[in-house]
């Protein structure tokens, strides 16, 4: 019988790591499961599949399963929460909220709501099919990173959805970032337009401070006060510095010069360490 490691979606950072249950041949990356954890029942996020339990641990079996994730979902939830400092289980929350219980016949919002996607153009313009075809050969040669640039208005939008819609057709999966408030919404007019399954809806991430299902982001600051005396502390999770250019990896050293009000400069060497403080 496998093993997954599972990350119970808990809020508390001392439990900020996975836990290991026997599961069934069907489960995979992403699968959500309802699982024992102390004295209570959780949801749970298969992140990685094992032949055999760690060294003197006793697993348990894994309850059933109550929804499934694309695994590409999966990584970048564990990949925002590395970067933004979080928790893996608060990531993971924001693209596997619970499903209320739900009684009588379920309804369909998308035909409730009538927000169905605009049809498909005719044809392409010129530089709409110059992106796509750019898109598409890097596809095909393994990947690559675009940034689509135009005015609103402009034809980006279908650029996006068409390359989805290629990808998934290779098998392959895709994300759609967008705003939070705009997510619901975006869900029905995707499933609308008939996009192919297999594509996730995420949610983005805004430079200010706000909290998204538990999960706090981020906020550039300009200054800092400390009072005469006193100490500050840079940490994971709390004050830090991010250093975009250039690209830096645990265990490297950075000197930086600190500027205070008086005029006075501190230059001190800080340690690169990931977000989990290692």
């Amino acid at each position: 019988m496998p093993y997954a490691s599972v990350y119970p979606l808990v809020s508390a950072r001392s439990l900020a790591r996975p836990f290991t249950y026997e599961v069934g041949e069907e489960i995979g990356k992403g699968a959500v499961l309802s699982v024992q954890f102390g004295a209570a029942k959780r949801r749970g996020v298969v992140v990685g599949l094992e032949d055999a339990p760690p060294d003197g641990v006793d697993a348990i079996s894994a309850g059933k399963l109550l929804d499934e994730l694309p695994p590409a979902l999966v990584d970048l939830a564990l990949w925002t929460a590395d970067y933004y400092g979080s928790t893996p289980a608060r990531a993971l929350s924001l693209v596997a909220p619970p499903k209320p219980a739900r009684r009588g016949e379920r309804r369909e919002p998308s035909r409730d709501y009538a927000l169905a996607g605009e049809a498909e153009p005719a044809e392409l313009t010129g530089p709409q099919q110059e992106a796509l075809a750019r898109i598409d050969a890097a596809a095909e040669a393994g990947g690559g990173h675009f940034l689509l640039h135009g005015a609103t208005g402009s034809g980006k939008t279908e650029v996006y959805l068409q390359a989805c819609a290629a990808t998934i057709a290779r098998g392959s999966g895709a994300i759609v970032l967008v705003p939070r408030d705009r997510v619901a919404r975006l869900r029905m007019q995707l499933a609308e337009s008939g996009l192919p399954k297999g594509g996730g809806v995420g949610y983005d991430i805004f430079d200010k401070s706000d909290t998204m299902g538990g999960m706090a982001t981020m906020a550039n600051v300009d200054s800092i006060d400390v009072r005469p005396g006193g100490t500050l502390e840079f940490s994971p999770g709390g004050f830090h510095l991010m250093c975009m250019k250039p690209m830096l990896k645990p265990g490297d050293k950075v000197s930086v010069t600190l500027h205070f009000a008086g005029g006075t400069q501190v230059k001190s060497d800080f340690a690169v360490r990931g977000a989990n403080g290692r």
